[in-house]
């Protein structure tokens, strides 16, 4: 009656991991891993378009200047992320316009961030 439905309603709590808030007891050798959609590259639909995935960019792991050379990160490296569920390698992209603490991961169609897991990971660095 009131239109076709093709998928349930995404379940928000899925959708949005919680970033997990710490004091300044926080182990100074670990960084938040945060995943994200990007316009191009990470949300499905686009993933299917020849022409979108022209406008892609390739997927990284996007860390702060202040962490990356603290853990000895340079731009262009590629970093290995492991957790219990899983592991992949992606490269490193430095950069200052992000907060300290955090490493973000693009969700995007070219690596497996699924096998991460769900929930917030703490990463050790290692």
């Amino acid at each position: 009656e009131d239109g076709i439905r093709l998928a349930p309603e995404p379940d928000v709590r899925t959708r949005f991991r919680p970033v997990e808030i710490v004091g300044p007891d926080m182990p100074a050798d670990t960084l938040d891993l945060l995943t994200v959609d990007w316009t191009f590259g990470t949300e499905e639909l686009s993933g299917y378009s020849p022409c979108l995935q022209q406008r892609e960019d390739d997927p990284c792991l996007l860390v702060q200047n202040d962490d990356a050379a603290a853990i000895g990160l340079v731009h262009g490296d590629t970093a290995k992320i492991e957790t219990d569920t899983g592991s992949i390698q992606v490269p490193v992209k430095v950069v200052e316009q992000m907060a300290a603490g955090v490493v973000v991961l693009p969700r995007h169609r070219r690596i497996d961030w699924q096998c991460l897991g769900k929930g917030p990971v703490r990463i050790r660095t290692v």
